[in-house]
């Protein structure tokens, strides 16, 4: 029995470490110091999703984003098409959804688990308002990195769209 409980604390703290590493290369954590992620670790949920579960759908209003610790996510347009469109495929240390940090706006698209036993965290507005008030630094950086990332993001929306302008002219 005891043997049992130093197995199960030395298997368990390896695997927080590697979860630790995860969220250390996540851009939306960037900057933070590994106590400070240690924090965050706290207010993650994880689940597990099996192969085509839905995550969530297109229109639904939007709680928070999720990292992908292990599976395959794809992200796809439902809504008013024949046939769903891909819009993109996410795997082990991808994230996703984190404009719903910022607000409860529908979700733009479905996303998807592709792989049995995906393996999903979820970080969620509530969490990071709540940040605020207990730890205004941490969620500072946090909404920084935020900022930087849509940035990036609608910038490449935008050549994306330019693209397609140009080829149907």
């Amino acid at each position: 029995m005891i043997l049992d409980s130093i197995w199960k604390n030395i298997f368990h703290k390896q695997s927080d470490e590697e979860l630790l590493n995860i969220l250390a290369e996540i851009p939306i954590f960037e900057g933070l110091s590994f106590t400070e992620i240690k924090k965050i670790r706290h207010k993650l949920h994880l689940r597990t999703y099996g192969h085509d579960e839905v995550v969530f759908e297109e229109q639904q209003p939007g709680s928070g984003m999720y990292i992908i610790q292990k599976g395959a996510i794809e992200i796809l347009l439902t809504r008013g098409f024949k046939q769903a469109k891909h819009l993109a495929s996410y795997k082990g240390g991808d994230f996703f959804g984190e404009l719903a940090l910022l607000d409860e706006s529908p979700r733009s698209a479905s996303a998807i688990s592709k792989e049995p036993n995906t393996l999903l965290l979820g970080f969620f507005r509530a969490d990071l308002v709540g940040l605020l008030e207990t730890d205004p630094v941490i969620a500072g950086k946090i909404f920084y990195n935020l900022a930087k990332i849509l940035g990036k993001r609608l910038r490449e929306s935008n050549t994306m769209l330019r693209t397609l302008q140009c080829d149907e002219q």
